[in-house]
């Protein structure tokens, strides 16, 4: 066999996280080019809704034979939805393995704007000044930022969902370091915050 990486992006909307974008789309494609069932590995699981620029998964490729990888590309991209995408495929040491990769990044966009995009609805979260809630105040928040960032590994077990059904067996490693939290003021009524952990 021969270990093959992708680093897809995809719309979460309409995905109950990394597993249904993994089963309902990205799997049957594989299927159908690879002619058998494959085992797909992810860095990470995700949330539903959560949209991925960069995650980057493996699957074995049963097929020997040469195969043209920028050929096989292209298969995937025309067969998968138009709300997922593989951006690279590349030939992998058999001993590569995504889980291992300790570091993530994510992107969260707020707007503040009285009102707002419907464009953007899907992508940010809207959080106008309200008589009942405080205005956004952005040194606040990177006040709080300075606060979580550490060069160590810090407990986030408050921060955690409980676990149901077979995730309650697994074990889930609470101890995160997060390198980089930024907060930053991108235009009027928009703010994007960083995380690098």
């Amino acid at each position: 066999f021969m270990r093959l990486a992708l680093l897809i992006s995809y719309d979460g909307t309409p995905y109950r996280g990394w597993g249904d974008v993994r089963d309902r789309s990205l799997r049957p494609v594989l299927r159908r080019l690879c002619g058998t069932d494959v085992v797909v590995h992810a860095a990470s699981r995700t949330d539903a809704g959560v949209h991925a620029r960069g995650q980057v998964c493996v699957f074995d490729y049963a097929d020997r034979r040469e195969r043209d990888l920028s050929q096989l590309l292209y298969s995937m991209n025309q067969l998968l939805p138009e709300d997922l995408s593989v951006r690279e495929l590349v030939a992998v040491p058999d001993a590569f393995d995504p889980r291992t990769n300790l570091g993530k990044e994510y992107i969260y966009r707020i707007s503040t704007s009285d009102t707002r995009d419907p464009l953007h609805r899907l992508y940010e979260w809207h959080a106008p000044k309200r008589r009942d809630w405080p205005a956004w105040d952005i040194q606040a928040a990177r006040d709080a930022a300075a606060l979580l960032q550490s060069a160590t590994p810090s407990d986030f077990s408050a921060f955690a969902n409980t676990p149901r059904g077979a995730e309650r067996h697994r074990l889930i490693d609470p101890f995160c370091t997060m390198h980089e939290l930024l907060v930053c003021e991108t235009g009027p009524g928009a703010v994007r915050i960083t995380l690098r952990a």
